[in-house]
């Protein structure tokens, strides 16, 4: 028969495929910190660009635009659709990198998970890119490729199965609030006052 400290540890998390909650979390940290380096990168860059505008006189951002032909869109509207898919193919060079290296984002540290291959190890960087591409069908049709996340056993969405990775919990979370429990009965009792 288990002892009781048995039963708690086979009832964490470790090892179980992580859940649509975690991995949403851990994509909106991901995202966060892209967004917080990107406006940083673009601070040093703009300072940079206006301390060569008023040192030498050059203006760098006259000379792009200068450089570009007459187009009929507006030049703010080509900025940002540039600058968008600049920063998506940034975010999704970054992320293949850390998952073909470590297996984890940030993001994914932080909330205790990381995707892995079917060997138990982190994907490799073919894996990694073909689970990053899978992202883009999965977007389409109201986002029913990670819908899938929700109905399948193994918690795969559809780039998962498609590049063969999976996403599991690293650290042996409890689904219950058992462990405060026993802290609190492990508390030594308050002094009492004498009268």
């Amino acid at each position: 028969m288990p002892t009781p400290r048995q039963r708690m540890i086979h009832r964490g998390m470790l090892g179980h495929y992580a859940g649509v909650f975690s991995r949403l979390v851990a994509l909106i940290i991901d995202v966060v910190l892209f967004l917080l380096t990107l406006s940083l990168i673009t601070l040093v860059m703009n300072n940079f660009a206006d301390f060569i505008r008023l040192t030498t006189g050059f203006n760098i951002a006259q000379f792009v635009s200068d450089q570009m032909p007459d187009i009929a869109i507006p030049a703010w509207l080509a900025n940002l659709s540039g600058f968008l898919l600049s920063s998506a193919f940034l975010y999704a060079l970054l992320e293949v990198f850390f998952l073909s290296t470590a297996g984890r984002t940030p993001g994914k540290t932080f909330m205790g998970i990381r995707v892995v291959n079917s060997e138990g190890r982190h994907p490799s960087l073919f894996q990694s890119i073909v689970r990053q591409l899978g992202k883009y069908p999965s977007a389409l049709l109201l986002l029913s490729g990670f819908w899938w996340v929700l109905f399948d056993g193994r918690r795969q969405g559809l780039h998962d199965k498609l590049a063969r990775t999976f996403v599991i919990y690293t650290w042996d979370a409890r689904p219950d609030e058992t462990f405060l429990v026993e802290q609190i009965r492990s508390l030594p009792e308050p002094p009492q006052k004498q009268r």
